[in-house]
């Protein structure tokens, strides 16, 4: 048998390996903290996510189950995100009876996770029957910041200043927009602007503006549709079509080269929703002097 006095060597580098393996995981690891303490939140599309994070900040984590680049129309969630979903607390639904991607899923995701709050868009203003475009409206958005602020509070009371103030803030922002985008379409009341996919019902609604698109019911223009909208487009005078990526813009091209005109991109799927929607009124402002 080995005495105590020859085994002690071995018992204080035994001792050493775990006390460094400790240290490895400590700093090299997963954080244990304020990350893992953090509420989950699930929203459908990119822009709802910065409502999420300005009411939110640190104390939230926002997963987006339409990512970058992919259609509402068509995407349907990956095993990563419905993990991630199981584990959310919150989900922010676009809330429009019309809006694909939560037609084709919702019911799937609740089975995933039974207990999550939900939080519907579509409780904050008139609808429009054929657009489920909400959170291009200033007006719906400011909505969404007072229900996402009321639901973070509900889950974690202990927030509930934080969350207000900074719902407070976001909603200065947003009013301001609002006052921009006034003073650069208010001159414009009543006038027509084209695009592809009718994407901006509730913002020309709310800047009274008239949209008129090319694509009826995401059926893609027959030549009778064509011949129609180019001869609109001639009796404004107009020479832009707004597009989005997520649509093929072949027909607008072809449209752009009957008129003289030109395609220019409009995107109602940022995720920066404040700096975009100033981008729009801009090129809106542009495209209808």
């Amino acid at each position: 048998m080995y005495s105590l006095k020859k085994l002690l060597p071995l018992i204080l580098v035994l001792v050493l390996i775990v006390l460094l393996t400790g240290a490895l995981v400590f700093f090299m690891g997963p954080k244990v903290g304020i990350n893992d303490q953090r509420i989950d939140v699930a929203v459908s599309v990119l822009p709802q996510a910065q409502v999420v994070e300005r009411v939110g900040g640190e104390r939230v984590r926002v997963t987006v189950m339409i990512p970058p680049g992919k259609s509402p129309q068509t995407y349907s969630p990956s095993p990563e995100q419905l993990r991630r979903f199981a584990a959310a607390r919150l989900y922010f639904k676009v809330g429009h009876p019309l809006f694909p991607f939560e037609n084709a899923h919702f019911d799937r995701l609740i089975k995933v996770n039974k207990n999550i709050l939900v939080v519907d868009g579509g409780e904050c203003g008139k609808l429009l029957p054929h657009d489920a475009h909400l959170w291009l409206s200033p007006g719906f958005v400011a909505g969404h910041v007072r229900l996402i602020r009321d639901a973070l509070i509900k889950i974690d009371p202990e927030g509930k200043g934080f969350y207000k103030e900074n719902a407070r803030a976001f909603l200065d922002e947003i009013e301001a927009l609002g006052s921009e985008l006034k003073r650069r379409l208010g001159p414009y009341r009543g006038r027509k602007f084209f695009v592809y996919h009718p994407a901006w019902g509730y913002f020309a609604r709310e800047f009274g503006l008239v949209q008129r698109a090319l694509q009826k019911h995401n059926k893609a223009p027959g030549p009778k549709d064509m011949e129609r909208f180019i001869q609109e487009l001639k009796e404004e005078n107009a020479k832009i079509i707004f597009v989005q990526e997520q649509f093929d813009q072949r027909h607008a091209d072809i449209v752009a080269r009957a008129i003289g005109g030109e395609v220019k991109a409009l995107d109602p799927l940022a995720r920066d929703w404040l700096n975009n929607m100033r981008e729009v009124g801009r090129e809106l402002e542009k495209a209808l002097k």
